[in-house]
């Protein structure tokens, strides 16, 4: 998915979460993330000026963010560990790896003339002022906020997090039109409450400009 936010110059790349899982647990190659995610994360990812990738290291939430103009990528993190920056670095280093050479086979089928970015040769930069979460399960939601505010924000210095970003954020989820379920979610809201049937068609109005339920 990209977007080409109002007054923002350049557009944004927002890759998945099965991103990761597809190239550490089931192998994919890079023809292959093509051929799954062409039309929808990477439809526009030529010409993005910045790319989100969330990872996981089995048990926590963390954000590589990929700054092509200034050859950089951030390793944000809200919950660092002396004993597993290594690793999570490591992940980083061979998803940039992966992710050159897709921007490299998007490129060449696109006949562009202008060179793939070099990613794999950026440098990693581990961001000041990073808010740090106060418990043990946010980390999900530090990642969804970075990737929802801190292009607009300039920095990383969102938060903290609370009840209400919690079911804002559900609420987006479950108004996102591709969501294989909204059509079930509406018909279990009509059911069980005006209450939920309100507040979901409040957050489809102020997203999509949609409100049928």
């Amino acid at each position: 998915m990209y977007e080409e936010r109002r007054g923002t110059p350049f557009r944004l790349c927002f890759l998945p979460t099965q991103m990761q899982v597809g190239v550490e647990k089931y192998g994919y190659s890079p023809q292959k993330l093509l051929n799954n995610y062409r039309s929808s994360f990477l439809r526009n990812a030529y010409g993005s000026k910045k790319v989100y990738l969330p990872l996981n290291d089995g048990t926590h939430w963390y954000l590589a963010v990929v700054l092509i103009e200034s050859k950089q990528v951030h390793l944000v993190d809200s919950a660092p560990m002396t004993d597993r920056h290594g690793n999570r670095t490591k992940v980083v280093g061979r998803m940039m790896e992966f992710l050159h050479d897709v921007f490299e086979k998007l490129y060449s089928e696109l006949e562009k003339m202008n060179e793939a970015p070099n990613i794999r040769n950026f440098h990693l930069i581990i961001p000041d002022k990073v808010p740090i979460q106060e418990n043990g399960f946010d980390c999900g939601m530090w990642v969804c906020l970075w990737m929802m505010y801190s292009d607009a924000m300039n920095g990383y210095c969102v938060g903290p997090c609370n009840e209400v970003d919690r079911m804002m954020l559900a609420l987006k989820l479950v108004g996102w039109p591709q969501n294989s379920k909204l059509e079930k979610i509406h018909r279990h809201a009509r059911e069980h409450s005006s209450m939920w049937k309100d507040m979901i068609r409040k957050d489809m109005v102020l997203m999509h400009g949609d409100a049928r339920l």
